[in-house]
């Protein structure tokens, strides 16, 4: 409310309002006595209207000033009346707790003790029960005496009984006297209660005091006010505008503050009915906590039947599993065996390699000599082919054989590529047969000139078709 009321006037304390002030006054001299301004000549008639002015100046900063000091101690006093207020609200809030927890350690033992008095009752019945059998034992006392002579230990007994059962009455009521003194709220709390209950009716008896100096301040306004019109209606008119709307303006501030008090108080009001109606509801709340308790008794034994049937389900589970792990064994000890078994054939597959190795390695000897006997001649080197089986394949021909395979141009070892791939017979058949060999390859090198470079009269400087497809290749 203070930033509100600040909003709406000016600030007094800046000196710019000051000079803005004599400025005005100035201004309203000049405007409303133009013919006197015109009269006034020489020394004294300035020295009178200096005179004047500085009069009304001092005039108006005092009244200023104390204006600046009523504003202050209301400032002060409602910043008072703000933290007492909040001071209570908090000691309200407090006791509203203490009393609640009161009323609940009220409501359960109540509830005990009428559970002990529902208890008594059914004690009361028996012992007059007992009492009846009395009389009927002393109405019939010759007859039982006759009988079997045990009276006395039977009214012992009953009188025994019955003094038991007044113990037993008497404990009980002690018990209840100590608990029911327990729950008595102790002396402190009320004289605490009754501290605060002091103390909200000072800080009442302040406020009403507050309200009464605000409005003797407001007379004593009125009556400066009333007497500063006076003077200067006589000398300057429009000066007293001016702090006349000052004036309003404090008013107007002096009425909000009243509002924000009127505004507090019925705050408070509200809110101790809300309090009220809350601590109203909270019986509600505490039918529906039994509800809910009943509720979350059912949901446990839910839960408990449930786990009851995982159990069951665990120990099936595991009884299976241990079915699966014996067949799982199993299955490890056949593979087991068939490792062992693979094992072994590797082993004889490597005496077999070891063996043809040997084999591979006695054919070259005899390839060897019979090369040295026959000499260079194709017809013999032919005839050892034939006879020899061709188990492996050198890794360093079928380089040769995908290099060669890879060249655009056609070359006289191409032949003898054919001829690798063919069989032994077949090569024996082709080598035997010359003629045709010559035949075939010198049509396929004309082929190949009659579509080359080489056959034209000029021959460029460039690569060769062989190293030209090579390059695009490669």
């Amino acid at each position: 409310m203070d930033n509100n009321a600040n909003k709406h006037t000016p600030s007094l304390n800046s000196p710019c309002k000051v000079q803005k002030i004599f400025r005005n006054q100035d201004q309203s001299i000049i405007n409303s006595s133009p013919q006197n301004v015109t009269k006034l000549s020489g020394y004294s008639t300035e020295s009178s209207i200096d005179n004047k002015m500085n009069n009304v100046a001092k005039l108006r900063q005092q009244f200023v000033e104390e204006i600046k000091n009523i504003e202050i101690s209301l400032k002060k006093s409602i910043k008072n009346l703000k933290f007492k207020i909040s001071d209570t609200k908090k000691k309200t809030d407090i006791i509203i707790c203490k009393l609640t927890e009161a009323n609940q350690l009220l409501c359960n033992q109540s509830e005990i003790i009428y559970t002990k008095e529902q208890e008594n009752k059914v004690l009361r019945d028996n012992v007059e029960e007992l009492y009846e059998y009395q009389k009927i034992l002393y109405e019939n006392i010759e007859d039982i005496f006759n009988t079997l002579n045990i009276h006395e230990n039977l009214s012992e007994q009953l009188m025994n009984t019955y003094d038991n059962v007044i113990l037993m009455q008497q404990n009980e009521n002690t018990m209840l006297e100590e608990k029911l003194n327990r729950i008595t709220p102790d002396e402190n709390f009320c004289i605490e209660l009754n501290s605060i209950n002091l103390q909200i009716e000072e800080f009442e008896k302040a406020s009403t005091k507050n309200e009464n100096e605000i409005s003797n301040l407001e007379v004593e306004i009125c009556k400066n006010l009333d007497e500063i019109h006076m003077q200067e209606e006589q000398e300057h008119g429009g000066t007293l505008e001016k702090l006349q709307e000052t004036l309003k303006t404090t008013k107007d501030e002096l009425a909000s503050v009243k509002q924000t008090e009127s505004q507090a108080t019925d705050i408070l009001q509200k809110k101790i009915c809300e309090l009220r109606d809350k601590l109203k509801n909270f019986e509600d709340l505490e039918i529906k906590h039994s509800t809910i308790e009943s509720e979350i008794k059912k949901e446990q034994e839910s839960i408990a039947h449930i786990t009851k049937e995982c159990d069951d389900k665990k120990k099936e589970y595991d009884s299976k599993i241990k079915v699966n792990n014996e067949k799982i064994i199993e299955d490890k000890i056949k593979i087991n065996h068939l490792e062992h078994s693979i094992s072994e054939s590797e082993e004889k597959i490597k005496l077999i390699e070891e063996e043809i190795n040997l084999l591979n390695k006695k054919i070259d000897g005899k390839i060897k000599e019979n090369e040295k006997r026959a000499g260079n001649s194709t017809f013999s080197t032919s005839i050892s082919h034939r006879d020899l089986p061709n188990l492996f394949v050198l890794e360093r021909n079928v380089e040769k054989q995908n290099s060669r395979k890879k060249l655009c141009t056609p070359t006289l070892a191409d032949d003898d590529l054919e001829l690798d791939a063919l069989t032994l017979e077949e090569q024996f058949t082709r080598l035997t047969q010359s003629n045709t060999v010559y035949t075939e390859s010198s049509e396929k090198n004309k082929k190949f000139f009659r579509h080359s470079n080489l056959s034209q009269s000029k021959i460029k400087k460039e690569a060769t078709p062989r190293a030209k497809g090579r390059s695009k290749k490669h």
